[in-house]
């Protein structure tokens, strides 16, 4: 399985309040993963964070 986000994903942390503690984007996110009789492989790439 192959998933690519290129232009990414923001992400919001908050507290109970709601108050927003810290917000990030990722972009560049390339996800794969395999699976064989053997193991399961998961490999996650991205090319920014802000």
């Amino acid at each position: 399985v192959l998933v690519n986000l290129e232009e990414g994903v923001g992400l919001s942390l908050v507290n109970k309040l709601p108050e927003e503690l810290v917000f990030a984007t990722l972009s560049g996110i390339d996800v794969h993963f395999t699976r064989t009789t053997a193991s399961q492989v998961l490999e996650l790439t991205v090319k920014d964070i802000q």
